[in-house]
């Protein structure tokens, strides 16, 4: 081959690749995958965790939808139906139903735990008008709780950490009651 061909050819052949390199990064950021994400506060205490909160209760989620809701920017939200058994802190009514929403597909760090139908849990939330209630952190907003009252927290959830749960309630995180959370709770709101 002479200099004069590989010339002749290589340029095309070139320009070929690159704009078949061009179309592939297209298509590849063209896909109908959608992903939320937002920014949450994140609390270092409880004090700091129960103070940001409009209500704390205990309750058990009863249904789950996936609604598009308006709040600011329409996004999609699974919204949680919570039949409210206790209060322990804010404006809610046993008794009662209160919707909580939280983003239908979030992308954040993969966790273990999330919100599921005929679970109990303690929820610390926001309350809005005319909007469903949201949690103040999708990993410290909740607290799962079985049926001996034992606490299990999400593994992202910094204020129920092995050391911070040793050091503020004086147990290891997997010692943890609702009582103990509710206890703790009260001294916080009259301290």
């Amino acid at each position: 081959m002479t200099k004069e061909f590989r010339k002749t050819w290589m340029l095309p052949v070139l320009s070929l690749l690159i704009i078949m390199l061009v179309i592939a990064v297209i298509a590849g950021i063209q896909q109908d995958t959608v992903k939320y994400s937002a920014d949450y506060p994140a609390y270092e205490t409880l004090k700091a965790a129960v103070a940001e909160t409009d209500a704390i209760v205990f309750g058990k989620i009863i249904e789950t939808k996936n609604k598009e809701i308006n709040a600011g920017v329409v996004s999609e939200y699974n919204v949680f139906r919570v039949k409210i058994s206790e209060v322990i802190s804010g404006k809610a009514e046993v008794g009662g139903i209160i919707e909580i929403k939280t983003l239908a597909k979030e992308d954040t760090t993969p966790r273990s735990m999330q919100l599921k139908d005929a679970n109990d849990y303690i929820l610390f939330i926001k309350l809005y008008e005319n909007l469903p209630a949201s949690l103040i952190n999708p990993y410290q907003g909740y607290l799962l709780v079985d049926e001996k009252g034992a606490i299990t927290a999400d593994p992202l959830n910094t204020i129920f950490s092995g050391a911070t749960a040793q050091d503020y309630f004086g147990k290891n995180v997997s010692e943890l009651q609702k009582s103990d959370l509710v206890r703790a709770i009260n001294e916080l709101r009259y301290d």
